[in-house]
């Protein structure tokens, strides 16, 4: 899952000073060799730095997930393509692939993401597709083995996000039955969100208590729900889409993007807090261009999200915090799609 997500918006391209606060973010991007690269970036509010990630092929890799340990290790959900064009799910420690998840004999996969409990034990949500439709949700365990739970099977399913409260293991995503869901520990743990149209969910959050999990319906709405009271709340927006997910102290972070008419491109980035209207344009360098953010994290006062700006040239990652605007591979297709934050 996403641990801790960031948000900026603004135009100040200097490094922030987060007080002793270092921001990763995973993502990828394009090498120039036609492929692109799994990798992550690091802000210590002086230097930005990107770290490559172990792959056996120089094929397309992307990173989708971190999480930091206590002691500082650091893990990432992703996927490479293989000798065979086989996509296949993996995650990294500390930068070196730790073995495949998936079976590429079986299909292509994708590993969404990433939690490590208190015992070194690993989850990685994921799921398998034909390279034309999802067919299976499910997520792995690695305690020194790697272990596969299948949470549904066919069309449509796949698995988005992962958190552990305390033993017990949720998995947002999406259902045979073109539903939102989350699952409790394995398939028969399943709950579907709403049932009465088309939905997915993209990411869960767990604050203790409550289960709270972002999405969106077909029809272009974004949407959050909380599982103590069984309710969604609408996300007010045009074509909204809501990937990350934040609680703090019982109020409810959702970042993601919206339709809005721009000179160049259609989406801008935004966060909804509670059940408000979006809070803030998360606009990039030149407010013309479009921008889509994918994960957010709260730090106190301070607001981050991880996501793209497009510019005249290309697509590329970025992090906001508190509106600024902070460029992580400037002037080459990128994309950030994970943000986390460690002292």
């Amino acid at each position: 899952m996403l641990l801790i997500l960031l948000f900026f918006f603004g135009c100040n391209t200097s490094p922030p000073d987060d007080g002793g606060i270092t921001v990763y973010v995973a993502g990828y991007y394009d090498t120039g060799l036609s492929y692109t690269a799994a990798a992550y970036w690091t802000d210590d509010g002086t230097t930005i730095t990107r770290v490559d990630l172990d792959v056996p092929t120089l094929k397309d890799s992307q990173a989708t997930d971190i999480f930091i340990t206590d002691s500082g290790s650091i893990y990432i959900s992703g996927y490479y393509i293989n000798a065979s064009d086989i996509q296949v799910a993996v995650y990294w420690k500390d930068g070196v692939q730790s073995g495949d998840l998936s079976n590429p004999m079986t299909n292509s996969a994708q590993a969404s993401g990433i939690t490590v409990d208190s015992g070194g034990t690993v989850y990685v949500s994921g799921y398998y597709w034909n390279l034309s439709e999802y067919n299976a949700s499910v997520y792995w365990t690695d305690d020194g083995s790697i272990s596969e739970t299948v949470l549904g099977s066919g069309i449509n399913a796949r698995a988005t996000d992962i958190i552990l409260d305390g033993s017990s293991v949720y998995v947002s995503g999406k259902t045979v039955n073109n539903y939102a869901a989350y699952w409790l520990d394995n398939s028969s743990g399943l709950a579907e969100l709403d049932t009465t149209i088309t939905s997915t969910a993209q990411g869960i959050f767990h604050d203790g208590t409550n289960v709270f999990i972002a999405g969106r319906y077909q029809s272009g709405t974004a949407a959050y729900w909380q599982t103590d009271s069984s309710t969604r709340t609408d996300l007010v927006s045009p074509g909204g889409h809501a990937y990350g997910i934040w609680v703090d102290d019982g109020s409810v972070y959702v970042t993601g993007d919206y339709f809005v008419s721009l000179t160049y491109g259609n989406r801008r980035a935004t966060w909804w807090l509670d059940d408000s209207s979006p809070q803030a344009e998360l606009v990039g360098e030149d407010s013309n261009y479009a921008t889509s953010a994918y994960d957010i994290t709260v730090d106190g006062s301070d607001i981050y999200v991880s996501g793209t700006q497009t510019t005249a040239t290309v697509t590329e990652a970025i992090y906001w915090k508190n509106g600024a605007v902070v460029p992580l591979e400037s002037g080459t297709e990128s994309r950030a799609n994970a943000i986390y934050l460690a002292q």
